[in-house]
């Protein structure tokens, strides 16, 4: 049997329909009934706010640095574990919550590293912040909508080449959803919005026949492909007339099995809806992103049993109207509740939570503490990380700011250098030619 999970947003997660807001007082329930929620007219306008991460409890859980002790130990427990129809489900109480601290990057990785792109090579440059990006064993591929084509990198941050181009001709596209790099056989697959068929590249920018899709599918879609079995696994995005929540298919685009939507969820003209897949466990998540949807499940899709298994969800969230958007990472789930956004304005914070899976233990956070001190609390933050991966690329200006807040005097003589280093890395570059830093590692398992 094998379970994955699979967790994506369609228009919630589009880089160019939706951002996240800043929320002034998170615990002020009064701002949660306001008109700034119920003013939510057009979904496009709201995207994730406010995180909660959660550890399932798992066998593999791994005992944590230090003789297994966590930077959650001293924490309220949050969660409880339910039984739902023969399942076990873990439901985390919002009200219980109370503690805040920040999340130490190395309790989460197994490594990490921070790159400059490749800047010296027009082509090679990343124009947007916070653009979509895969790590790979030998690549970097990079992408954001409509805004660029996919661009692929070596694992030094050397522009190699894009991957097919913006257009409407053969091995050309209007916009990319997302990627997956098989680097073994050679091929890069690439979903693009309301598609009907599944590219195909090489890494040399060849394109060939692509894959029949056995659904349309929908902005925030997610899939795996497996060419030694012959199969593809696709997560669509649960919008009205969609048949299949979750199917697997071959390449030549037969059915080989499906779970219907309508068996979990009831259509809905009146939402925007979406789905979260990151692929970052052994199982499928998959979570259903629209309004109102604080109390629904994340699932993991069963291969073996063709159905929705519930896994884990949200009790007493302040205001039912709001839509929440929940990652699963390896030993976390993180939960973001949408806010509107405003035109113009470009640096939106996210307050966050996060709960261990196996003591069930959890606080309030506003980022990511890398090992040199720097905060990474950028909006949409996970919504950016694939297949067991850590990921983030931001412009050296604003990681340059962030370098500033740093409490330099609690580093390490190691990373107070490597802080001191990357802050010189980004004085060298030209104020005319602002550089992207990517910062990745993987995941423990």
């Amino acid at each position: 049997m094998s379970e994955n999970t699979s967790n994506q947003s369609e228009n919630l997660l589009s880089p160019e329909l939706f951002s996240f807001t800043p929320i002034s007082n998170r615990y002020d329930k009064k701002f949660y009934n306001s008109r700034f929620f119920s003013s939510w007219r057009v979904m496009k306008k709201y995207i994730v706010s406010i995180s909660i991460i959660t550890l399932l409890a798992c066998n593999s859980h791994q005992s944590q640095p230090g003789g297994g002790t966590s930077f959650l130990d001293d924490c309220d427990v949050v969660a409880a574990i339910e039984v739902v129809n023969g399942d076990s489900v873990i439901v985390c109480d919002f009200n219980r919550i109370n503690q805040k601290k920040n999340v130490p990057l190395d309790e989460l990785l197994t490594d990490f590293t921070i790159l400059k792109m490749d800047n010296e090579n027009e082509e090679g440059l990343i124009g947007e912040r916070l653009p979509d990006h895969i790590v790979g064993e030998q690549y970097i591929a990079v992408f954001w909508g409509s805004q660029m084509p996919l661009k692929l990198y070596d694992k030094q941050g050397k522009y190699i080449r894009n991957i097919g181009k913006i257009g409407q001709g053969p091995g050309e596209y209007q916009s990319v959803d997302n990627v997956y790099m098989d680097e073994k056989s050679d091929r890069i697959y690439v979903l693009t919005h309301s598609a009907t068929r599944l590219l195909l590249y090489d890494f040399e920018g060849n394109h060939y026949p692509p894959i029949p899709l056995q659904e349309e599918s929908v902005i925030g879609s997610a899939f795996l492909p497996d060419r030694e079995q012959g199969k593809l696994i696709f997560a669509n995005s649960p919008w009205i007339g969609v048949t299949y929540s979750v199917w697997i298919q071959d390449f030549q685009g037969n059915m080989i099995q499906g779970c219907k939507k309508s068996d979990y969820y009831e259509e809905n003209p009146v939402t925007t809806e979406a789905t979260i897949t990151r692929f970052h466990t052994p199982n499928i998540e998959y979570f259903k992103v629209e309004r109102r949807n604080t109390n629904e499940y994340l699932y993991h899709y069963s291969e073996q049993e063709n159905r929705l298994i519930p896994r884990f969800r949200m009790s007493n969230m302040v205001d039912q109207s709001i839509a929440i958007f929940i990652f699963e990472l390896p030993k976390h789930f993180i939960v973001e509740i949408g806010t509107e956004t405003f035109p113009g304005q470009d640096e939106y914070h996210t307050p966050k939570m996060i709960i261990d899976k196996r003591t069930l233990k959890g606080c309030h956070f506003d980022g990511f503490i890398t090992p040199e001190g720097i905060l990474l609390d950028q909006y949409r933050i996970l919504a950016r990380c694939y297949y067991g991966y850590f990921g983030l690329i931001d412009f050296g200006s604003n990681i340059a700011e962030k370098i500033e807040k740093v409490d330099k005097g609690s580093l390490s003589s190691k990373n107070s250098k490597k802080l001191e280093e990357l802050q010189q890395l980004i004085e060298e570059t030209d104020l005319d030619d602002d550089c992207s830093l990517l910062f990745y590692g993987k995941f423990k398992q």
